[in-house]
């Protein structure tokens, strides 16, 4: 009591409370000094924001007693966490203002559940294989146990999940990883939706479904067939170019190289020819002196030399 002249007492120290719904208690203040006094009431320990104190004073004589209520309004929210919450209720004297007296008491939070998931993205494009990530957050105020399954309908996918089953905190959101693969493959064609459902369960409630959709795509890419028609336009207008432009200019440089060609081998062919003749007309002449060729003709190989027969001399 820290000598205060005065007594205080609660009708209840254990008070069970629901979030987002409100209890509480009754402060019994009683005078036991000699004077009037004004006693002034306040929570310690708790947020002020979900207490109220009606009235927050009283007003006593000697040995007069009188009563205040303590109103409680927890919120549903994962900042107040399930379980026991001490309080104090501090009562002090506008006569003594050093001292105060202080009874103490627990409010008792009840657990609740609020789990919510989402899956992102909702739908995904993809031609092999298709990846998501669902998030779970917990709302709730105590730490909840949540499993996660993959359903789907129609036997279109091959569903897999990093984890089964997953336990989440109060106030957080925890990440599960899923992929989503068809079961049958197409080169060309048109998208094909498959939708699939991914389920939560958190312990003791009912399932959360959401869904989700995988749109699956051609394994061609679509801009490899423009691509191909590009580059046959291409080669198209290259070789084109090569007839029209470039093919007659390389001719008529190969004809003119090969008529200069032609005419040098003429040449050389004539005066080899010429040259071949006069070493055969030296050898004849040759084969004569010596006395062992044929009997020259008239006018033949040795007029040819320039020599006259002997029986063609005068006498």
């Amino acid at each position: 009591m820290n000598g205060m002249a005065a007594t205080v007492s609660l009708s209840t120290d254990s008070i069970e409370l629901v979030p987002g719904e409100t209890g509480g208690c009754e402060v019994s203040v009683t005078n036991t000094g000699s004077l009037v006094d004004q006693f002034s009431i306040s929570l310690v320990g708790v947020r002020e924001d979900w207490v109220t104190v009606e009235p927050a004073t009283l007003n006593l004589m000697p040995a007069a007693s009188a009563t205040a209520t303590v109103t409680f309004a927890p919120p549903r929210s994962p900042e107040l966490v399930a379980g026991r919450h001490p309080f104090g209720v501090r009562v002090g004297s506008r006569e003594d203002p050093r001292a105060s007296v202080v009874e103490e008491g627990a409010v008792e939070v009840a657990p609740f559940q609020e789990i919510v998931t989402e899956l992102v993205p909702g739908r995904r494009r993809a031609a092999r294989r298709a990846k998501f990530k669902l998030a779970v957050d917990n709302l709730g105020n105590s730490e909840v146990v949540v499993g996660v399954s993959l359903r789907d309908p129609d036997d279109e996918l091959r569903l897999e999940t990093s984890r089964q089953a997953i336990t989440t905190a109060p106030g957080t959101a925890t990440i599960v990883k899923l992929r989503a693969t068809p079961h049958r493959r197409f080169w060309r064609g048109q998208p094909k939706m498959l939708p699939f459902e991914v389920v939560a369960t958190p312990v003791g409630e009912e399932p959360i479904r959401t869904s989700g959709v995988v749109q699956q795509e051609q394994l061609m890419p679509k801009w490899l067939l423009p691509a191909l028609a590009a580059a046959v336009v291409v080669v198209v207008a290259a070789a084109a170019a090569w007839f029209a432009l470039l093919k007659p200019a390389v001719e008529s440089v190969a004809t003119e190289q090969t008529q200069q060609q032609v005419a040098k081998a003429e040449n050389a062919a004539s005066r080899a020819s010429g040259a071949a003749d006069k070493a055969t007309a030296a050898a004849t002449v040759a084969q004569r002196a010596a006395g062992i060729g044929p009997s020259p003709t008239p006018g033949g190989a040795a007029s040819a030399a320039g020599l006259t027969p002997c029986w063609a001399r005068s006498v």
